[in-house]
């Protein structure tokens, strides 16, 4: 593809014509192409914003129903020995199987890839996904499960009742260190999917949501609360009295120095919500609201057992409210537009109401 040169341009994103151009060169390979290029190559393509053409996308999945396949058949092998129980990732590379499989992250990618470009492969696709996936379960983490549970949902793709079983059995495990995104992306998938998690299950989800919220809240209080420093506001400390006796809350060190540089009192109501802060805060209203959302759709309420985890996420939800409430009115719309895209992994809610993951 030496032909396919990016232009020179003020911004790195190439144009539609260079994108054009490494789709089509592109295209001629693809029979040769593994797993983790096949991935690569269409997530990138993806974030690129270029949606490749028909005939592309045919050749694509043709080529990749044949990986998924032969994923699926060396991974539902009998093992018999302790070498064969060796993953394909841990397997000599001059075999040349293991470079071919399909490992969780590229499975994942290929079928977020897709969601993200609204584009509803093949039926015989679907079937030689869901196969290859379901062996490899108990080896995704908790990104590949959300990012693959949420665009099978987006895709409207409906895996059958036994896979779903699997897949909530195997991802248990995980809820305890998921991220809002990943919980958000998780439970609107499964709620559309409209597939019930035992108690069990969703008692732990509701308490990975609870901790998560209570954990942001108590570094909010503590950034908050007066310090017992005497010490001045130099612009070395980030948290202090100021000179004028007035407490003040944990700032970052940067803006303490640039308002002591200009001789002003470093008083709360003038630090402003990082882009982070504010991603934060968005990203708990929407876990709370589909928790809540997904809760009431699957019929949860009156469920002997849930009762008492539902309201703790109620409650827990209704002070995520109450310290948000300000947040239009404190802050600038720059700000509030900058925060949709602050942080990797961020959910946002789209205007057709379905859950977007910016991974």
């Amino acid at each position: 593809m030496s032909h396919c040169r990016l232009p020179y341009r003020d911004t790195a994103a190439p144009d539609a014509r260079w994108l054009q151009a490494v789709a089509a060169e592109a295209h001629h390979h693809l029979s040769s192409m593994n797993s983790m290029e096949l991935s690569s190559l269409l997530l990138s393509l993806t974030r690129l914003r270029h949606k490749p053409r028909a005939a592309f996308m045919a050749h694509y999945c043709s080529r990749s129903v044949q990986l998924l396949d032969q994923t699926t058949a060396v991974h539902s092998k009998p093992r018999r020995s302790s070498r064969s129980r060796l993953r394909h990732s841990d397997r000599p590379a001059a075999d040349g199987v293991g470079a071919e499989l399909y490992s969780p992250q590229s499975l994942a990618n290929t079928v977020g890839a897709m969601a993200m470009l609204h584009y509803q492969p093949p039926k015989a696709w679907s079937r030689a996904f869901l196969a290859a996936s379901e062996q490899l379960l108990p080896a995704f983490s908790a990104r590949d499960f959300a990012y693959c549970i949420w665009a099978l949902a987006m895709l409207d793709i409906q895996p059958p009742q036994l896979w779903l079983d699997e897949f909530l059995v195997q991802l248990r495990q995980h809820i305890p260190t998921m991220v809002s995104s990943e919980l958000s992306a998780t439970i609107w998938a499964v709620a559309k999917l409209n597939h019930k998690p035992g108690v069990d299950w969703m008692q732990r989800f509701l308490d990975r949501v609870v901790s998560l919220t209570q954990s942001s809240t108590a570094s909010e209080q503590v950034g908050t609360a007066s310090s017992s420093s005497s010490q001045d506001c130099n612009g070395s400390q980030s948290s202090c009295i100021s000179r004028d006796g007035e407490a003040t809350q944990v700032l970052p060190v940067a803006w303490v120095a640039t308002a002591a540089a200009h001789k002003q009192p470093v008083s709360t109501a003038q630090a402003p919500r990082t882009p982070l802060q504010l991603s934060t805060d968005f990203s708990s209203i929407i876990l709370h609201g589909l928790t809540l959302w997904a809760t009431a759709r699957l019929e949860y309420q009156g469920v002997p057992g849930m009762d008492h985890s539902i309201s703790s996420a109620q409650r827990v939800g209704a002070n995520v409210d109450k310290q948000t409430a300000s947040i239009s009115s404190s802050t600038d719309s720059k700000q509030l537009a900058v925060s949709g895209t602050a942080a990797a992994g961020a959910t946002s809610v789209a205007e057709d109401g379905c859950i977007v993951l910016h991974f």
